[in-house]
């Protein structure tokens, strides 16, 4: 009795029959994989009937022995659909979250602290309306910043301020929630107010290290971009 092994190699790069040609003893054969083993491999991602339907179109490397249903040799078919079936993509550099705010921004740029003018076209003054959004804040005395804070309720807390500190100007800058505390420590580094008393900063004061002014501008080239799709 004979026995017929048919080969096909698919779409693919590697000849699988070549590789099987290159076997000098049946003993050497590699084990074979139904297409449910296979898909198993891939966790169902993939499923049987698909990776049937590619083989018996002649695209997917597989072996057929005396005519029974196709075979497959795993590192031949793992190859093949990663290459052929898997799409990745890397994703892009996210966008610091948008938050909504339907306010009047502040339009007085050149009283605008010269610390944070390059933010002037993303600032706004404080007062007049009922609620804000989560904020990053500086209080100004004399068209300079003597603290700089965040707050998710920026009216309770500018209103705590005023029985302590002396400002007659607030301005705030909205901000996802989850990020108001890292910014507010970037921005007290970069304008060290005479008011904020963290221990960071007076760390930093102590040991020479200059305002972070060049953190202005990387914060401002940020809010310059557009965020919607490139």
């Amino acid at each position: 009795m004979s026995y017929k092994i048919t080969v096909g190699d698919g779409l693919f790069w590697d000849s699988m029959s070549e590789y099987l040609k290159g076997l000098e003893h049946p003993k050497q054969l590699p084990k074979f994989y139904t297409a449910l083993e296979i898909s198993t491999k891939f966790s169902g991602l993939v499923s049987e009937l698909r990776i049937l339907e590619l083989a018996e179109s002649g695209i997917l490397p597989h072996v057929t022995f005396d005519g029974g249903p196709p075979m497959f040799i795993l590192r031949f078919a793992k190859q093949w659909i990663l290459e052929n079936l898997m799409v990745v993509r890397d994703g892009r550099h996210l966008h610091r979250s948008i938050v909504i705010f339907d306010g009047d921004k502040s339009s007085a740029t050149e009283t605008i602290p010269e610390s944070i003018r390059q933010l002037s076209g993303h600032l706004y003054d404080f007062g007049g309306i009922p609620s804000y959004p989560p904020s990053v804040y500086f209080l100004i005395r004399d068209e300079k910043i003597v603290y700089v804070g965040q707050s998710i309720m920026l009216g309770s807390r500018i209103e705590s301020h005023l029985r302590y500190k002396k400002f007659n100007r607030v301005l705030f800058l909205p901000w996802p929630k989850h990020e108001l505390e890292a910014l507010e420590r970037k921005l007290i580094l970069a304008i060290m107010p005479e008011y904020n008393k963290e221990a960071f900063l007076k760390k930093a004061k102590k040991d020479g290290v200059p305002p972070d002014v060049g953190m202005i501008s990387e914060l401002a080239s940020q809010l310059d971009k557009p965020s919607g799709i490139d």
